[in-house]
């Protein structure tokens, strides 16, 4: 039977949590994470439509998404965003350790570029990016001086693709759709000339490899708030495969399904103080292929993680130096749980059957408090969001350390 060892479900929730923590600024960091709030980080998370609500600015922030964008006048914005891949990692550290692939298999964090038109009160963006790296290396080797070996190492990975967002509606009643595909492959070779001139060549490239994602979004006002519904949904599909001698061997087909609905609320209470609070669920369906001659055969992994978050936020007008200060402060707090169903029939003898469903137990984690502090001079405005659970106290300053900061610029 084929075995699948599945991760521990606190592992998965904890890189899970990394990983939305490592796409957020540091205003949306200090608000809980409730990265529905409006921002100009939602062009990198969500949808390039919303380039055309945030023209002539500049957003930079340590461990996230850097995000820029031109107005060429009242319909076309231009922009672009560092720091932010579409495929899913498991592609490349599954392809990683095959031969002849090596260095080229390293994250590619190549800049998307985006295009915004505004035809009010429809608008739409357009995503484009070239992931890619190359690597060769010959070399020539002839210890006795009469034999003379030369061999050639190339790897290639590549990683083109687009999306297309739509927006549609006016002031706090919209609709927004986004589309995107994406064409991973991996190529690898090693040829070797022996003295007599013989080559031999050895192979190792993908055999599919297919990237998407798609996702919605509702806005509408009940009274003086504001409820979006959405969901997103990802998909990477791939199989690998490594020729050498001229025997041909296949790996794993993976297939990672990726859904993430959630709801979230945006109101004024009391004095103009923002609140917000987001509830959303990333579950994510493994199913994994082993190669085959025979009957059914295949791992399915259901991971599931529920975030709960919620943030205050009040803006103070001149203060000090500054036009404007605010403050923040939030608290989220997930859960999870995950399936595994193993399918193993008729792939040894003929009506076999070694098939295996598991629960594991739902595992809550802990409340995690946030604040965050912004001051804002002219255009230009720095956030930071401070780890309330530790504290750094240096010379004349003492205070909770500073865990991510932000640098927006308008213009």
């Amino acid at each position: 039977m084929f075995k699948h060892t599945k991760k521990s479900i606190i592992a998965i929730g904890l890189v899970a949590m990394a990983v939305s923590a490592q796409n957020q600024n540091a205003r949306v960091k200090g608000l809980g994470g409730s990265d529905v709030v409006t921002d100009i980080s939602r062009i990198a998370t969500y949808n390039p439509v919303y380039v055309n609500d945030y023209k002539n600015q500049i957003q930079a922030t340590w461990d996230a998404p850097i995000i820029g964008t031109k107005s060429l006048g009242d319909v076309v914005t231009v922009g672009a965003v560092l720091n932010n891949g579409l495929i899913l990692s498991s592609f490349y550290t599954d392809a990683a350790p095959l031969p002849r692939i090596g260095a080229a298999t390293a994250p590619q964090y190549s800049p998307h570029v985006i295009v915004g038109l505004d035809f009010a009160p429809v608008k739409i963006g357009i995503e484009g990016f070239l992931e890619w790296a190359w690597q060769t290396d010959h070399t020539e080797s002839n210890p006795t001086g009469t034999a003379l070996t030369a061999t050639n190492n190339s790897s290639r990975i590549s990683h083109p693709g687009f999306a297309i967002g739509a927006e549609f509606g006016a002031d706090m009643l919209s609709i927004a759709l986004v589309g995107g595909i994406g064409f991973p492959t991996i190529k690898g070779s090693n040829e070797v000339t022996a003295p007599d001139g013989a080559k031999t060549l050895s192979t190792t490239q993908s055999e599919s490899g297919l990237s998407a994602k798609a996702g919605g979004e509702f806005g509408i006002p009940v009274n003086a708030a504001k409820f979006t519904f959405g969901a997103q949904w990802s998909l990477v599909n791939y199989q690998f495969s490594a020729t050498t001698a001229g025997t041909t061997t296949n790996t794993n087909k993976t297939t990672i399904n990726t859904v993430s609905p959630y709801i979230a609320v945006q109101t004024e209470i009391l004095d103009k103080v923002l609140l917000i609070a987001q509830e959303k669920t990333d579950i994510a369906m493994s199913k994994v292929e082993p190669v085959h001659t025979q009957g059914n055969r295949y791992n399915l992994n259901t991971d599931i993680l529920s975030t709960i978050s919620s943030g205050l936020e009040k803006q103070f007008a001149s203060v000090w130096i500054f036009d404007s200060v605010g403050t923040r402060g939030g608290l989220s707090w997930s859960f999870a749980t995950g399936f595994s169903h193993n399918v193993d029939e008729g792939t040894t003898v003929a009506n076999s059957i070694n098939n295996t469903d598991a629960k594991d137990p739902v595992v809550f984690g802990p409340a995690v408090p946030y604040i965050g502090l912004g001051a804002t001079r002219g255009a230009v405005t720095a956030d930071l969001y401070l780890n309330p659970t530790g504290w750094n106290n240096t010379g004349l300053i003492a205070g909770p350390p500073v865990a991510k900061f932000t640098l927006s610029l308008k213009f």
